[in-house]
């Protein structure tokens, strides 16, 4: 299977190996991508501004992932695709996303996000759940910390976006306490894998 233009949707994974695109396959990437958007008539918002890109990176204190960011410039805010619901924008005014990008939420996009590999409850956290154990305590507190929510499949599904940390520009999934496991190794390798399971290229 070809690493730069992937196939099929990604699988849930216990770790994935930090990478960084070069720019020639940054390029490479958005230009699949945008041919394959316009092929398969996604819907997606109109792409975003600089000005509003810079602005929210400044009052939030982080610099986007590339691939992400590049994204939002140059393809689209938000719209369809994944997840299940559509893809938020960074100024989505949905309830959902008011709810999961508070206040709160937002002023821990700075601190690192704790993980870099998958969190699964077991056995052995519930019962460290009921003897309020410190250290579990911590580490459920690490899952807000240093993501994006991108959007949810619905009910407790969340995908999110890594914008701080080891683990920097990955796409995550969780599901209520249960699930918290990586998925991708980039926003466009999640986008472009949605695209080809979905519209079959």
């Amino acid at each position: 299977m070809s690493t730069l233009f992937p196939e099929r949707r990604s699988e849930p994974r216990d770790s994935i190996p930090p990478t960084d695109l070069n720019r020639a396959e940054l390029e490479a990437r958005l230009i699949k991508l945008r041919a394959d958007i316009t092929e398969a008539e996604v819907y997606l918002y109109q792409p975003t501004s600089e000005e509003l890109v810079t602005s929210w990176e400044a009052r939030h204190g982080i610099r986007l992932p590339e691939a992400y960011r590049r994204f939002l410039l140059e393809i689209g805010s938000g719209g369809e695709g994944p997840p299940y619901f559509g893809l938020w924008s960074l100024e989505d005014d949905d309830h959902s996303a008011e709810v999961f990008r508070g206040s709160f939420l937002e002023r821990e996009l700075r601190n690192p996000f704790p993980f870099t590999s998958a969190w699964r409850w077991s056995d052995e956290d519930e019962e460290a759940n009921q003897r309020a154990c410190p250290e579990l305590r911590g580490r459920v507190r690490g899952r807000d910390l240093g993501n994006l929510t991108l959007g949810t499949d619905g009910g407790t599904a969340f995908w999110h976006l890594i914008v701080s940390g080891r683990a920097r520009g990955q796409v995550w999934r969780s599901e209520a306490l249960e699930v918290l496991e990586p998925h991708a190794p980039d926003f466009l390798t999640w986008y472009q894998e949605w695209l080809n399971e979905t519209a079959g290229f």
